[in-house]
């Protein structure tokens, strides 16, 4: 299954469906929170803003690597890999329900969802002027 995220005027969906790029998609909404077109197996999500990690993405990375604690275990044993933590960002901008969704090894996935959970508070993603939850993922990386 394909995702994308993708941004748009939400007046565009007054409608059923839309065109994009000769493409027509069925436009539903869900649960008050986004738009969601379907096209066979593609998703697309749209939404007005983004979450932003305080300070953007470059202040998200430094806090990732200064936070990262590379397990002792693995180090040893000269492992390392991408661990893929998807998390919703809420609508009050909390970090909430952090999973692994590719994982390496428990040790390397457990220290990932530990600093994604330390993270502090996002702006929240918004559809109009209201905050909406927004599911995120982040890859990171162990590496030796």
């Amino acid at each position: 299954m394909l995702i994308l995220i993708i941004f748009f005027n939400r007046n565009a969906f007054s409608q059923n469906s839309i065109s994009i790029d000769g493409v027509k998609y069925n436009i539903e909404k869900k649960e008050n929170r986004s738009y969601i077109i379907k096209n066979g197996d593609t998703l697309i999500f749209v939404f007005d803003k983004m979450p932003k990690y305080p300070g953007g993405h470059d202040k998200m990375i430094r806090f990732i690597q200064k936070n990262l604690c590379y397990p002792k275990t693995a180090l040893k044993e000269n492992v390392s890999g991408q661990v893929i933590i998807k998390f919703m960002v809420n609508c009050k901008g909390l970090v909430d329900s952090v999973q692994v969704i590719e994982n390496v090894r428990k040790d390397l996935d457990d220290e990932a969802l530990r600093v994604i959970r330390l993270m502090p508070r996002w702006r929240p993603g918004k559809l109009g002027n209201k905050p909406i939850d927004v599911w995120y993922e982040i890859p990171i990386n162990f590496a030796i």
